[in-house]
């Protein structure tokens, strides 16, 4: 919902205008749903697709972050090396494909971490907010 609000709903206007004969029905949310069940023609999803008969085409890359706020840094201390993560309060994506294991990219190769969350929830600008 994020990406549709600060990428897609900037340009709903001028594509209105550009294409008056369109009838546009947008639906923003977090959760996956079955694109032919829904009944939707298209959707933009982040993430790794699953195997399917639709066409999918890739429109940007999408990094995610490891963030922390000054005050809780200063209060839990900040992680050093991966396996610190286990003893702070993290907050996690529910949508997300696996929420209690992150793969940390680093120089070394990747390092898997299995968390215990602290916060889950299905939206990512309470996520953010949290």
């Amino acid at each position: 919902m994020s990406f549709g609000w600060l990428h897609v709903a900037p340009l709903i206007k001028d594509l209105l205008e550009r294409y008056p004969r369109i009838t546009l029905d947008l639906t923003m949310d977090d959760r996956v749903a079955d694109l032919v069940e829904a009944g939707f023609d298209m959707a933009i999803r982040a993430g790794t697709l699953p195997d399917s008969a639709l066409i999918a085409c890739r429109l940007a890359p999408i990094h995610s972050v490891l963030t922390a706020a000054p005050a809780y840094l200063s209060q839990a201390g900040t992680p050093q090396h991966p396996e610190d993560l286990l003893q702070h309060g993290c907050l996690h994506y529910s949508y997300s494909c696996d929420p209690r294991e992150w793969i940390l990219r680093g120089a070394e190769g990747d390092v898997r971490v299995c968390m215990k969350e602290r916060l889950c929830v299905n939206n990512s600008e309470a996520l953010c907010t949290a």
